[in-house]
């Protein structure tokens, strides 16, 4: 053998030349064939990837449409609680409550629109799911046999991991909707109590001006202001001036007023010579000594809503100082003549106390009561002491003047907001809670979105096979290597899953939902297009969260007149409203799109369980000693498969599908329709379609004869 292929020097033969150049062609022509047998085997894989990559398309296609019903959802949610809320402030502002009628109507309406569409959508998108497998079907069928030419018919179906979806519940807001129709039954009520609170605030207000005024809001003209830096010389923050009386209280009139007498207690002194000047000088030191007293005891309290008030009236005349220590004190010399005729003296400094003996002391009640002469040197009587405030009280260089018109305007704002404050108590009570219920729909809306796990959320896995067979002779002719009859069915497994993909594409759908609805709402204004406009903002807050739903508070918030009336309930229902929404932590939603992936089919078929899965994952794992027998896993998966396959589903697949109706202000007012049209392929395929994709590839593992496996 080896003289025959070879030289007795190593080389070849001409014979060893021949069978070498023999074999390396006919290894060279078999690689080829091997190689063109593989790529015409190798198409069918392509179109398994393709197949696999439209029945997912399907579930990416349904996490768009859950996530606009969750907007919509969320979007209503939060504007029947803002329109309610925006009903109660009304009620609470002046010439509100028509407002607030509609108001509160329409947040009615929206609730009502909400727990409808919610209803609706859920049953539509749980019907959905259930055909999430019949469309996903559809596709990777379509697909498969979209590649058909005149070198291949290929057969295909798909699978869905897992094969249910989990059902979908967007939740009620009965609560909301029950604390909607307590306020309207009760908004005449909570209505009349702002407006008696109103009333009374507008006294107090007016009260409190006409003190400020008397204060300091007069100045430069007569006012204690003035008077203080005229007469006892005040300045700085002994004596301040506000120039609002806003930003005024009556602590600031007190302080005033105790500093003031206080100075002129220390500085009081004679202005003459005289008997009559060393009296009066006396008499208003014991004026000015009272004052500082009486002021000491004086208190404004005021928090938040609460005030109280006591500014003593000082007397202005002999009547009015009967009522006080002054007319009881004892504290007048009194003296007694040789004849025992007793006296009673303005002073001790009077002249006739040296004259006559001092026998003690007495009061102004005293001397009123009887026996006592007057004195001729300083003429004390009850009036004298009557006359000291008397005059700067009557008229307006006088700092008791105005001083008094504090004091009785502190009893006057004190009584009238009292009876505001407990006005308000009737408005804020029930809004309180109303608000609270609002706030938690709100807490809940923001929490409990939707979560969508539907059939094919793990992924999807397309089996297609090309049946057309390949002749040899087609394939690579050559004479170095035997050719088969034919090249039989091809068969590939291939899998998809979702991948998050940056799109805006969920976004665009949302915001433009309301595009439909201008037709609509031509010639709606008022509360209804107020809503109408909110409802639209409030969408934008699914996609910028708490942001947008501010932006929707303060957008309702400009329509009605917040900061109109004195009695500050409309400011305070509106602090309310906006707290409850920055409350509810509404967070912006995840709005990437979902697109499919190819992967590999163990990612698929391992993560999940059912019967299908599990048929095709022993047919994977036995794939290379695969025989066409019954026991085959891979018809068990298409038996499997066909259950969904039904006349109903292909009935309700044939027709654009309708989730739900978005239904505002009854059947009169504007409606927007939330709809899918089926791709064409749905429309179209139906049942036969599936069916003889089905019974083609069940026809390849149940054929008798013996075969290779499957490529």
């Amino acid at each position: 053998m080896r003289r025959a292929f070879h030289e007795s020097d190593g080389g070849f033969t001409t014979v060893g030349m021949v069978v070498a150049l023999l074999v390396t062609l006919a290894l060279l022509f078999s690689a080829a064939k091997v190689y063109k047998i593989n790529s015409v085997a190798a198409d069918v894989q392509n179109v398994a990837d393709a197949a696999a990559l439209a029945a997912e398309n399907q579930v990416a296609s349904f996490y768009i449409v859950a996530q606009v019903c969750d907007a919509v959802v969320l979007s209503l949610s939060l504007s029947a609680a803002i329109t309610a809320g925006a009903g109660a402030v009304a009620l609470c502002v002046p010439g509100g409550q028509a407002l607030a009628s509609r108001l509160l109507d329409a947040s009615a309406d929206i609730a009502h629109a909400r727990q409808s569409f919610a209803e609706g959508a859920a049953d539509r998108l749980n019907a959905i799911q259930d055909l999430l497998p019949y469309f996903a079907a559809v596709q990777a069928s379509q697909v498969a046999q979209a590649n058909n030419d005149d070198c291949a018919r290929y057969f295909g179906i798909a699978f869905l991991a897992p094969e249910a979806g989990a059902p979908i519940d967007f939740g009620s807001i009965d609560e909301a909707t029950r604390a909607i129709d307590d306020l309207r039954e009760r908004q005449d009520q909570v209505a009349q109590a702002a407006a008696r609170a109103e009333e009374a605030s507008k006294r107090a207000q007016a009260s409190k001006e006409r003190a400020w005024r008397a204060d300091c809001g007069n100045a430069p003209g007569f006012c204690m202001y003035e008077r203080a830096e005229k007469l006892a010389g005040l300045s700085g923050a002994r004596n301040p001036l506000f120039s609002s009386a806003d930003t005024w209280s009556f602590a600031v009139a007190l302080e005033r007023a105790r500093a003031y007498y206080a100075e002129r207690q220390a500085r009081e002194r004679p202005l003459g010579k005289g008997v009559d000047e060393g009296a009066n000088s006396a008499l208003r030191a014991r004026f000015y000594a009272y004052a500082v007293k009486e002021l000491g005891g004086a208190y404004v309290r005021e928090a938040g809503d609460a005030f109280e008030a006591y500014l003593p009236l000082l007397p202005a005349n002999t009547d009015e100082m009967r009522a006080t220590d002054l007319f009881t004190e004892r504290v007048y010399p009194v003296t007694a003549a040789g004849d025992g005729t007793r006296t009673m003296h303005a002073w001790q400094g009077c002249p006739a106390c040296g004259r006559d003996a001092l026998v003690g002391t007495g009061s102004v009640a005293d001397l009123e009561a009887g026996g006592y002469a007057v004195c001729p040197d300083c003429a004390f009587t009850p009036a004298s002491l009557g006359s000291v405030a008397a005059a700067s009280t009557s008229i307006e260089n006088g700092f008791e003047h105005w001083y008094r018109i504090v004091a009785e305007e502190a009893g006057v704002y004190a009584r009238e907001r009292a009876e505001a404050d407990a006005a308000k108590r009737e408005v804020q009570g029930p809004l309180e809670a109303f608000s609270q219920v609002l706030g938690d729909v709100a807490k809940q809306a923001a929490a409990q979105r939707i979560h969508v796990a539907p059939p094919g959320s793990i992924g999807a896995v397309a089996l297609v096979a090309d049946v057309h067979e390949v002749a040899g002779d087609d394939l690579f002719p050559s004479s170095f290597v035997a050719q088969p009859t034919a090249l039989g069915a091809r068969v590939a497994l291939s899998a998809s899953t979702l991948a998050c993909d940056d799109t805006s594409e969920t976004e665009n759908v949302i915001t433009s939902l309301l595009d439909n609805v201008d037709a609509d709402a031509v010639g709606i204004a008022g509360a209804p297009k107020l809503v109408l406009d909110l409802w639209s903002t409030l969408l934008g807050s699914y996609t910028r969260g708490h942001d947008a739903a501010l932006d929707a508070v303060r957008q309702i918030g400009d329509a009605v007149p917040i900061k109109a009336g004195a009695s500050g309930l409309g400011t305070w229902a509106a602090q309310k409203i906006e707290t409850l929404v920055d409350d509810a932590g509404l967070e912006p939603a995840e709005l990437a799109a979902w697109k499919p992936v190819t992967v590999n089919s163990w990612h698929v078929v391992g993560a999940d369980g059912s019967k299908p899965m599990a048929a095709l994952a022993q047919a994977k794992r036995i794939g290379a000693h695969l025989r066409p027998t019954e026991q085959n896993p891979l018809r068990a998966a298409i038996d499997l498969n066909a259950d969904f396959i039904t006349e109903e589903y292909d009935q309700r697949s044939s027709q654009e599908i309708e989730i739900a109706r978005i239904q505002l202000f009854g059947e009169e007012g504007p409606s927007v329709p939330l709809s899918i049209t089926l791709p064409e392929p749905l429309r179209t395929a139906g049942h036969d379609g599936i069916q003889q994709a089905r019974e083609a590839l069940k026809s390849l593992v149940a054929r008798e004869e013996e075969v290779e496996p499957w490529t």
